[in-house]
């Protein structure tokens, strides 16, 4: 056995990429702990990692993950897009809207818009929060997921009773549960 028969931390990420896309947790998350074990650093596999936990419904540990994955490579903007808006389902409202507040640097317009729309939902803000996942829904998108997950909010939002911003009710806004991953039972 001269090694040519042992898969490298890149191929472990593509088979994870590949499992990942078809559903299948059990194997992504052997792959990515194969590619963990070779590269315990590689962001982008922290970031898949965290995103199985969370599709797993292991939340604590997908915030820890996505934690951890920018705490290596802070531009993973989809892993700090996610880790905001898990935070805020969570209710760590204060922490998540600094995440989205990042995000409005990005290069990425329609990040910027739903990181915008998600910081007005924070702050109880419906109708700012509705004409910003417009604004990005109207750019060009280079995820098509995020743009599905976007307009299901706009629907869920649609539905919701508008409401005025916290600061001019002077109330606390009432949580709406985002529901991005799963049932937290």
């Amino acid at each position: 056995m001269d090694g040519s028969d042992v898969l490298d931390a890149d191929e472990y990420l593509h088979l994870a990429f590949h499992a990942s896309a078809h559903g299948q947790h059990h194997a992504c998350l052997s792959y990515l702990k194969e590619v963990l074990s070779l590269q315990p650093r590689n962001a982008t596999a922290l970031y898949l990692l965290a995103t199985q936990h969370a599709d797993l419904g292991l939340h604590a540990r997908a915030i820890a993950g996505m934690k951890s994955a920018l705490a290596i490579d802070p531009g993973l903007e989809a892993a700090r897009f996610q880790l905001g808006w898990m935070l805020m389902d969570a209710g760590a409202v204060a922490e998540a809207k600094t995440h989205f507040g990042t995000l409005a640097t990005s290069a990425d317009q329609a990040m910027q818009s739903y990181a915008s729309a998600l910081g007005a939902l924070a702050d109880g803000n419906i109708v700012a929060a509705k004409s910003h996942i417009e604004s990005g829904l109207s750019r060009k998108v280079g995820n098509p997921g995020l743009t599905n997950i976007m307009m299901q909010l706009l629907a869920k939002l649609s539905n919701a009773k508008a409401a005025t911003p916290a600061s001019e009710a002077g109330t606390a806004p009432a949580p709406i549960n985002l529901g991005a991953y799963g049932n937290r039972s």
